[in-house]
């Protein structure tokens, strides 16, 4: 009789574990499920042809950069979020020295998302008011240059290419309103300086409505 109890009362605890278990699974799966339905996240790098307009002589450029996107889905179409990227400039015309070298970097701290999925195709469009565009070379006095207040924003569309990863199209133009020199501070540009570019993007893309899934 003894042995029989205690059977019985060992049998229930392993019963309990194995239900807790399940449940935490479940519970694991469901909440990636509900990630992914609720959340758009892409890491991308960028490459493109570049050029300046408000200065004589414009250089071309090239630009390439990293850049990350997190959004919420308001719909199973329509995502909004807010994206990041960080890029390097170079210049690939001659150095013209009445006009300099343009080579140098930006950080687009933050910038207002709005996406589209339609299919397969992912369009994204952002607004971009901070980040400025640093000149890496000094002037011949020695000061540091850098363009502020930017305002534009970039407009791109892309398609799986194999799982996860997309290959797309983009373009960008940002207008600065401001320059700033480290020895005599900031001035207003009589006429305000263009930097756009137009390349090609990789994205990887895990949470895309049209794309694999999390997991």
């Amino acid at each position: 009789m003894c042995l029989i109890e205690n059977r019985h009362f060992t049998s229930v605890p392993r019963f309990f574990l194995i239900g807790v278990a399940s449940f935490s699974l479940n519970l694991t799966l469901i909440s990636k499920n509900a990630a992914a339905d609720m959340l758009y996240l892409d890491l991308s790098a960028t490459g493109s042809y570049s050029k300046v307009s408000g200065i004589t002589n414009p250089p071309t450029l090239g630009q390439f950069g990293l850049g990350i996107t997190a959004a919420y889905n308001w719909t199973s179409s329509i995502f909004i979020g807010v994206s990041s990227d960080y890029r390097l400039i170079n210049q690939y015309s001659d150095l013209d020295v009445a006009v300099g070298n343009y080579r140098g970097s930006r950080w687009n701290m933050a910038s207002p998302t709005l996406g589209f999925q339609f299919g397969s195709f992912v369009t994204k469009i952002d607004l971009q008011i901070l980040g400025n565009y640093e000149l890496a070379n000094a002037t011949a006095t020695g000061s540091k240059i850098a363009f502020k207040g930017p305002i534009g924003g970039r407009i791109s569309i892309s398609y799986p290419f194999q799982g996860s990863i997309y290959l797309g199209a983009f373009y960008e133009t940002l207008s600065f309103k401001t320059l700033n020199d480290s020895a005599s501070g900031d001035s207003a540009l009589s006429q305000k300086l263009t930097l756009w570019q137009s390349g090609i993007c990789v994205t990887y893309t895990p949470w895309a409505q049209g794309g694999s899934s999390y997991y």
